[in-house]
């Protein structure tokens, strides 16, 4: 696949991606997509509208460390001090790809290690470690005592068949996602 000149160019950009996160050489068409990646314009708006591709080109900026780009964030008013998932999600997507001045603009006046606790509470894993991320990238301050109970917390999301695996939600079957993200925490 990595040899074959003629793919499609957003082949190109996912192949890069699964090639950088995997350390794998794959060929001229990757590297192509690496620049095709840092093309990608970020809308220079979040909107409702707009989110997939705004999506889209904030994780392919992160993935090949390419910076922040300029773009504006302003989540609800209403969801002061807590943040809905959704909103968890696209601060950490401003911090991976670098934008971590506005991610920790968005997080202000939120108590991010009781959401993260209310997540885990109310069975949602990713949102947890979402809240966590966020937490680290605005400099928040996590007390030990939520790391130290953070593995007893985790229990109930592990995967009865397979339990090095994580699911979303205590019970479910388990998620690449739900996995990265218990590992993420248990880090």
């Amino acid at each position: 696949m990595g040899s074959d000149r003629r793919l499609d160019p957003s082949d190109r950009v996912l192949l890069a991606m699964t090639c950088h996160r995997l350390a794998l050489a794959c060929g001229p068409p990757a590297e192509k997509g690496v620049e095709e990646a840092g093309a990608i314009k970020v809308p220079a708006r979040l909107t409702a509208e707009n989110q997939r591709g705004w999506y889209g080109a904030m994780a392919a900026r992160a993935e090949f460390g390419l910076g922040c780009r300029h773009t504006s964030v302003e989540l609800p008013a209403d969801e002061q001090p807590t943040l809905s998932s959704r909103s968890l999600r696209t601060v950490v997507v401003l911090a991976d790809a670098g934008c971590t001045a506005q991610a920790a603009r968005l997080t202000e006046g939120t108590d991010l290690v009781a959401r993260a606790r209310q997540a885990l509470a109310d069975g949602d894993l990713v949102t947890a470690s979402d809240a966590i991320q966020a937490a680290l990238v605005s400099d928040q301050s996590i007390p030990q005592t939520f790391w130290n109970e953070l593995p007893g917390l985790l229990k109930r999301y592990r995967d009865a068949k397979f339990p090095d695996l994580y699911a979303p939600s205590p019970g479910g079957a388990a998620s690449a996602d739900a996995t990265r993200a218990a590992y993420y925490l248990l880090a």
